[in-house]
């Protein structure tokens, strides 16, 4: 029986999805907190043992990692730090590991994973190497046959023509945003056909709204906010942001951000250029935040939401994870 995965590691959230030949499908998502395991003689300690969180621990290079497999509100796990070549880092590794234990697929027919879009060319072939093959990173052998590396928004297209939430038009091009932790990609593509030169990146993304609410938060209240994954679980959630002696409703903030989010916007519609030909789809963790700017910036334009952005690539990652497995077994 073959299994098949696409898996998704942005700087916000893991996520990935596996479906065997008859069907069987796990899935798991969990927030990107890495770290190597400390020295410190408290590692490991928890006063509460009912509040423990499911995690793993990798090694990578000889360093083990910490994983923490589950989503909780307030992560003490720090997140990466946004640089170029993560795709090559131990820490993204040891989240691959994690997401495969998590997933439970140690033999693995077809791996689907993704890059940003601006560094697509410099880590396709490197990711390709790294994960084909037979490993242990500590959890236990993998075994994969092929890996397949895609630009990430590409599997939120490929979701949405294959579910049937968008139609095929030969006329349109197909102008994904995906808003992302640290980044916010925009691909463009006829069919599934990329246009490269239309196709863009820019380093703004949630990270950068979650950001600039701390720091009105902080002139309004004189006080230091620090925990941004407050700020994210607030907005997730809908739910009012605790700070010193009252309760926040963060809409009101989340107004006063808008500039941020339209310009990052207008950046990756200004590089689109003649966008009558466009219909935009939004995916991507951030997508909630950006929505409403993407909708002003393109307001004659068909824009469409992922009905789940932060898994839409993941879940598009397998679908061309399957299509790969199919090809190479009729041509055996």
């Amino acid at each position: 029986m073959k299994k098949y995965a696409g898996i998704d590691i942005g700087f916000g959230n893991v996520k990935g999805v596996t479906q065997d030949t008859d069907g069987r499908r796990t899935a798991t998502t969990f927030q990107s907190c890495v770290e190597p395991v400390s020295a410190s003689p408290l590692a490991g300690f928890q006063g509460n043992p009912n509040a423990l969180v499911s995690e793993v621990y990798p090694v990578v290079q000889g360093v083990r990692y910490r994983v923490a497999t589950e989503q909780v509100v307030a992560p003490k796990i720090g997140r990466p730090q946004p640089v170029d070549d993560f795709q090559q880092s131990a820490a993204h590794t040891a989240l691959i590991a994690a997401a495969m234990h998590s997933l439970d697929a140690p033999l693995v027919d077809v791996l689907a994973l993704g890059t940003p879009v601006h560094t697509f060319a410099h880590h396709r072939g490197e990711l390709e190497r790294r994960f084909t093959g037979k490993h242990d990173h500590g959890l236990g052998p993998v075994s994969v046959r092929q890996v397949l590396v895609l630009p990430q928004p590409f599997g939120s297209l490929l979701l949405a023509q294959h579910s049937g939430q968008i139609s095929p038009d030969p006329t349109v091009a197909n102008v994904v945003i995906d808003p992302g932790y640290f980044s916010t990609d925009s691909l463009v593509a006829t069919g599934l056909d990329i246009d490269i030169k239309r196709s863009h990146g820019v380093p703004v993304g949630a990270h950068a709204v979650y950001a600039q609410i701390a720091e009105i938060l902080q002139q309004e209240f004189g006080a230091r906010i620090s925990r941004l994954d407050r700020i994210e679980h607030a907005l997730r959630s809908g739910k009012p942001l605790t700070v010193l002696d009252r309760t926040v409703d963060l809409q009101r903030y989340l107004l006063q951000v808008q500039p941020l989010i339209q310009d990052t916007v207008n950046s990756l519609k200004a590089r689109l250029g003649s966008h009558e030909d466009a219909r935009i789809i939004v995916t991507g963790g951030g997508a909630a935040l950006f929505f409403k700017a993407i909708k002003s910036a393109f307001p004659r334009n068909q824009v469409i939401q992922m009905v789940d952005p932060l898994r839409g690539n993941a879940e598009g990652f397998l679908i061309a994870a399957r299509a790969a497995s199919q090809r190479y077994w009729r041509a055996q």
